[in-house]
């Protein structure tokens, strides 16, 4: 016959089932949340439209906006570090950067460390174009480190009125020679090879000098030669002083962003911002040119970047996130009627105890977790099924714990059986 205390024991047994089935469920929801919030690119919709709707607004009369300034994309790294590349309009001079109030509200407050990549040849000439301008501007006397490797980089402290604005340090990049160093000749040499077309052959050359020397600088970030900064200023590297195309810039800065958006947090050598300088004063056909080259280079990089393959691992532990809420949800509903109905929905049963309740209950979970993994790489089934896979493996644990209980009862059973005569026990 129940005692009086029987209801009151029910009814706290189903409380305590309830309490603990909506924090099993609650745990699981924030891993879901958390998992689809690690998004690899942070912006919404079409990559390509976006950046091409803000160079758009950069754009007045063909040509872009002295000073205008646009955020192009944020993605995130293997490491979870944040890196947003940006495009601003400047115009570098001797003695100044024009718009000075547009480049220091938009430079200066944003970090300590800004370093600003620069175009040379092996000598460091200071030759008229961008690549002398900048050195005037850090106040960098040229011709005092001897011949320099073609494809490194070497940077140096920025001085005088570009210092003023914010830039720390001046990185010279060199990606053309005019003379032999060491064993690689000029690109220039291409030429004379008699093969055709021996535009593409130089552009080649060229090319292959930019992408080392991209390689090299976050190299010598990461080993420490160069202070990690928070912002990179980079015009087209190679495309003045090397006359290349701009393209052939941005397609070896996007694969070079890729392979460091890949490494781990001991090995990231990315800043938080990279900017892409491009100036007004090229004109109308350039800046043309650029609105097309610009969103192009955006949208490959975040397509690749989200189509790497930590993508699809992300996306099987988001289902599995929801293959786990699924056997949390199927079986609190279950036990919770058990206990407050004094119903048997469930396989075993639940104990008359508070203690054996939740026991039960947990050990049904922990063995349809067990069995879930098995169950869902055997089936093989996309992604979305992975929360029907749950429920699955917790209906496959039925047999296997029935058979359990009516194990443990058959040998519960044995072991009170009277001894035989003559048996010797």
């Amino acid at each position: 016959m129940p005692t009086t205390r029987e209801p009151v024991t029910r009814s706290r047994t189903a409380l305590l089932l309830l309490v603990t089935s909506i924090t099993l469920i609650s745990i699981a929801v924030a891993l879901l949340l958390w998992h689809s919030h690690r998004r690899w690119v942070l912006e919404e919709g079409d990559p390509r439209h976006r950046a091409r709707q803000l160079i758009e607004q950069m754009t007045h009369n063909f040509t872009v906006i002295p000073g205008s300034h646009a955020a192009l994309a944020t993605l995130r790294s293997k490491s979870g570090d944040i890196l947003q590349v940006e495009v601003l309009e400047a115009t570098f001079q001797d003695a100044d950067i024009a718009p000075s109030r547009a480049w220091i509200s938009g430079i200066a407050p944003q970090g300590r460390n800004v370093v600003l990549v620069n175009s040379v040849d092996e000598q460091e000439s200071q030759a008229s174009g961008l690549s002398g301008i900048l050195m005037k501007g850090c106040e960098v006397k040229p011709g005092n480190n001897g011949v320099l490797a073609l494809g490194s980089v070497h940077a140096l402290p920025c001085r005088g009125r570009y210092a003023e604005l914010g830039v720390t340090a001046l990185v010279n990049a060199v990606v053309i020679a005019y003379s032999p160093v060491g064993e690689k000749m000029p690109c220039e040499s291409t030429f004379a090879q008699g093969l055709q077309p021996s535009e593409t052959i130089y552009r080649q050359c060229v090319g292959g000098y930019i992408r080392s020397v991209l390689s090299d600088l976050f190299r010598s970030i990461r080993v420490g030669s160069i202070v990690r900064p928070d912002v990179i200023i980079l015009p087209a590297l190679g495309t003045g002083i090397g006359r290349v195309p701009k393209v052939l810039f941005y397609d070896a800065l996007q694969d070079t962003l890729l392979s460091e958006l890949r490494r781990d947090a001991q090995a990231y050598a990315l800043p938080r911002r990279i900017i892409l300088s491009v100036w007004s004063g090229e004109g109308p056909r350039s800046w043309e040119r650029l609105t097309w080259t610009l969103p192009e280079f955006v949208a490959n990089l975040s397509d690749r970047w989200i189509n790497e393959p930590h993508e699809q691992d992300d996306v099987g532990s988001l289902w599995w996130m929801l293959g786990v809420l699924g056997m949390s949800a199927f079986m609190s509903c279950l036990a919770w009627i058990h206990s407050a109905r004094r119903e048997r929905p469930l396989p075993f049963p639940l104990g008359s105890d508070t203690k054996s309740a939740l026991l039960s209950i947990f050990g049904w979970w922990l063995a349809a977790l067990g069995l879930y993994e098995p169950v869902h790489k055997f089936l093989a089934v996309p992604a979305p099924w992975y929360l029907a896979l749950g429920v699955l493996a917790l209906l496959a644990c039925i047999p296997v714990l029935r058979a359990n209980k009516r194990f443990e009862q058959t040998a519960l059973a044995g072991e009170l059986l009277p001894a035989r005569p003559g048996s010797g026990v």
